[in-house]
């Protein structure tokens, strides 16, 4: 038995096997349902949700992983190899919502608001858990790099796809 493909190279001109090649793929477009039968918005902002759960998970694995080696807890055992898991959780779940926010919007502004978010998150745990000091100079860098970002992700050139 012949495939459609390759019927469709015995037969056709190079441009329209390119054409109806696409039509023959089984990976679900932007815009189009998915494979578990949502449909993808191309103008929703769930991805926004996603790219900072990402950015969250991102700040939370490098948390676990600065206590898992720094501190005088880390001679037990136990809370050494509890601390390395909870790293690779975060760590997994970082990718799996960034993943999720590429498949919703575009790169730049995921990008933007995961790394965005990242920061924020891991300079307040700093201050809270490890005691890090936060002046005035701090704040107003985490002030212009919040205005920052909100400029580039309302340039109208950046594009949600």
């Amino acid at each position: 038995m012949v495939s459609k493909s390759k019927q469709l190279r015995q037969s056709s001109t190079p441009s329209e096997v390119v054409q109806s090649e696409s039509k023959l793929s089984t990976f679900p477009s932007a815009g189009t349902s998915s494979s578990r039968g949502k449909s993808v918005s191309s103008g929703s902002w769930d991805f926004f949700f996603f790219a900072m759960l990402a950015g969250v998970f991102g700040a939370l694995s490098g948390v676990t992983g600065k206590v898992s080696v720094a501190g005088e807890l880390t001679s037990l055992v136990i809370f050494r190899v509890a601390s390395f898991a909870a790293n690779g959780f975060c760590t997994a779940q970082m990718w799996r919502y960034y993943l999720k926010a590429l498949a919703l919007g575009s790169t730049p502004t995921c990008q933007i608001i995961n790394t965005g978010t990242n920061f924020m998150v891991s300079a307040i745990m700093g201050m809270l858990l490890f005691g890090e000091s936060v002046n005035t100079l701090w704040c107003c860098g985490a002030v212009l790099i919040v205005v920052g970002l909100g400029i580039i992700t309302a340039d109208p050139s950046v594009k949600i796809e």
